[in-house]
């Protein structure tokens, strides 16, 4: 997944079904997690080379961090064939923002 420089986050999300990791490749990628109640919030800058672990349940969203340089990840889902088996559900975009720079 390629997150362009100075774009919308994606939505605010959590994945009902299945756990998640991430490999960032290239670029810096803000991040915005917290758990399914959004206590414990946190903000985190991702680098290539961070691998991120998210449970099931857990909300979060990304956002390049940089408004000059594409940054790029790899994501898998865990225990579930596909996006339509995640069980996305998808939350008020102002519920919980990553913003870029």
């Amino acid at each position: 997944t390629v997150l362009v420089p100075g774009a919308e986050p994606n939505p605010t999300h959590y994945h009902a079904n299945n756990d998640v990791c991430w490999y960032i490749m290239s670029g810096r990628i803000r991040c915005i997690q917290a758990r399914s109640d959004c206590s414990n919030r946190r903000e985190i800058i991702l680098e290539a080379g961070d691998f991120v672990y998210i449970p099931s349940g857990a909300i979060h969203v990304i956002a390049n961090a940089s408004r000059t340089e594409e940054a790029s990840l790899i994501f898998c889902y865990i225990g579930v064939a596909n996006v339509e088996a995640s069980g996305n559900v998808w939350l008020r975009k102002d519920a919980f923002v990553a913003r870029g720079p």
